[in-house]
């Protein structure tokens, strides 16, 4: 997601456009198209900064709502799930399994409650004897 990487950009320091579309890298229009978007949105403000001589530069800095989406978005990716190839596949492989199990007139949730009467039974009787 751009709009994040660009947010992050900006959560570090108030960037010039030049600078900005030099650290998220990309097409210049791309980038400005985003930071429009972001304006609008109210999570980014732009305004001009004097230097000591010339024309003065539009710079872009996060507003406090987008500090807080910021901060929300990297909470909320920290519990992202994450998975592998393997991981996908054996889900795959489940899902097969039990249409398999459908389709030949079996419940998979009584099959598995039926392993788990099994499993508490051997468990009883070990601890019994």
């Amino acid at each position: 997601m751009e709009e994040v990487l660009l947010l992050g950009k900006l959560g570090e320091r108030a960037c010039g456009t030049r600078e900005v579309i030099s650290l998220v890298g990309g097409r210049a229009s791309r980038v400005l198209r985003v930071l429009a978007k972001l304006e609008l949105e109210g999570l980014v403000e732009s305004g001009l900064e004097r230097g000591n001589r010339g024309r003065p530069r539009k710079v872009y800095r996060l507003t406090e709502l987008g500090r807080k989406f910021l901060q929300a978005y990297q909470n909320c990716e920290r519990f992202r799930l994450r998975t592998s190839p393997e991981g996908v596949a054996r889900v795959v492989r489940q899902t097969r399994e039990v249409e398999r199990l459908v389709r030949a007139g079996r419940s998979p949730y009584q099959m598995l409650w039926e392993l788990d009467e099994v499993v508490r039974a051997v468990r009883n009787s070990a601890e019994a004897g």
